[in-house]
Parts: C-alpha cells; sequence; structure tokens
C-alpha cells in the first residue's frame, strides 16, 4: 500500500510569497496549470503504480491539480476538508517578511511536535493534525480493503499542511528535513504502509536519504523584518 502526497500547481500567489489559506483559493496559473498535466503524463514513470483512491483539499488550486489525473485514471477526487491548508488567520494574504517567518515558524514548531503553539487568529497544531490526519486514516482503512496487488491512494493538497503532517506519518522524515527541503509545486512524497506506519521513500520527488538533513534550521529573527500588517 502506498499513499502519495502532491502539493499543487504555482498559483500567482505562490509567485507573490502571499499567505493565501482561504476558500477559494487562488487558481492555477498558466505555469501551474502545465505542471498539473505533466504530473498526470509522468505518473507511472516517475511517481508510483496508478492510483486507485484520489483525495483532495476543497480549495481550487488543488482540485484543478487533481483535474488530469483524474482523467488519465478515470476516478474521482473525493473533496476532504481536513487536508485544506494551514489557516493564516491574522496573517491572510499578507506577504511581508515577517508574516511569512511566523506562519513557517509555527509550522515548523508543529512539525517538530510543539503543538500548543496557534497561529495568530487560527487553529494550533493540535488541530491541524487532528483534522489531516483522519483524512490520512481514512484513505489508509479505504485502500487496506482494495483487492488490487499495488493499491495506491493520492492526496493533493497544500506545502504548508503537508510538511506540517509528514514528520508525524513516517518513520525517517525529520522535522529539519522538512523545514529545510519545502515540496515544489507539482511535486511528490510517496510513501509505502510497513505494517503499522508509513515509511517514505521519497520527499519533493527525489529518495529521503538524497537529502541533506541539517541538525537546525534558523529562520531570520524578528528585527531583522519589516512588522507584520494585519491582512
Amino acid at each position: 500500500m502506498r499513499l502519495v502526497l502532491v502539493r499543487h500547481g504555482q498559483t500567482s500567489s505562490n509567485r507573490s510569497g502571499a499567505l493565501d489559506t482561504s476558500r477559494p483559493g487562488a487558481s492555477l496559473d498558466a505555469t501551474g496549470m502545465a505542471q498539473a498535466e505533466a504530473l498526470a503524463q509522468r505518473w507511472e514513470d516517475e511517481v508510483s503504480p496508478p492510483p486507485t483512491l484520489l483525495a483532495v483539499s476543497p480549495l481550487l488550486r488543488t482540485r484543478q491539480t487533481v483535474h488530469p489525473l483524474e482523467r488519465r485514471y478515470g476516478l474521482h477526487a473525493r473533496v476532504s476538508p481536513g487536508i485544506r491548508e494551514i489557516r493564516a488567520g491574522d496573517l491572510e494574504m499578507n506577504a511581508d517578511p515577517m508574516s511569512v517567518v511566523h506562519y513557517l515558524r509555527t509550522m515548523s514548531a508543529w512539525a517538530a511536535g510543539d503543538l500548543d503553539v496557534r497561529m495568530p487568529g487560527a487553529e494550533d497544531g493540535h488541530v491541524l493534525l487532528r483534522r489531516a490526519l483522519g483524512v490520512v486514516e481514512s484513505v489508509r482503512r479505504d485502500l487496506a480493503e482494495q483487492s488490487g496487488p499495488d493499491p495506491t491512494g493520492v492526496i493533493v493538497a497544500h506545502g504548508a499542511v503537508i510538511r506540517a503532517l509528514t514528520p508525524h506519518l513516517a518513520d525517517n522524515v525529520p522535522a529539519q528535513l522538512v523545514e529545510a527541503h519545502p515540496m515544489g509545486n507539482a511535486l511528490t512524497t510517496v510513501l509505502e504502509w510497513r505494517g503499522d506506519r508509513f515509511h517514505a521513500l521519497t520527499w519533493s520527488d527525489r529518495r529521503v536519504e538524497e537529502w541533506d538533513v541539517p541538525t537546525r534550521v534558523d529562520l531570520a529573527e524578528p528585527s531583522e523584518l519589516e512588522p507584520v500588517r494585519r491582512a
């Protein structure tokens, strides 16, 4: 059994660096559309056996990213609100450095297990993991009931939620890896179920053991940044 985590294709908010987490969110731009099409075309050569189950965040950019996979494999993706992006709360649509660092520091704290930290005006890590892990467990149970030789589930979601979630899913992905190496647009992370937990084969389209994992990742200090402005 495999689970493939996919980050959506590129959007205008990705290009501008805006913290775009509300519904419906930005649509894929021309590059993002091309990335989604290319992902479906390269799937069996570079990613995984054909998917047997698709789940997708309710935001527009993830639904657009999954469409080429739906067409190619004749599947209909289930919309799963639990895997929508980490809500930015008071930082929504901000693009200033301090807002972005605050958002990333919160995500990093959750990835490292400090779940009590709260995003300003939004959720804490307990809420995030509860909703996201619920979707993963639902997909895993449904895959376990499939009779084919290679049950493969695909979750199309967002960069920050995948980074916060994966260290809690896989037995070989430390928080430092996801902090130092964000997933690129329309790239994949492949997890294999090994009895009682997932084991990551790849992170962001590259074998896990090939990544350089620093002992510590330091984001800029607040004194080095511009003040946070409210969205």
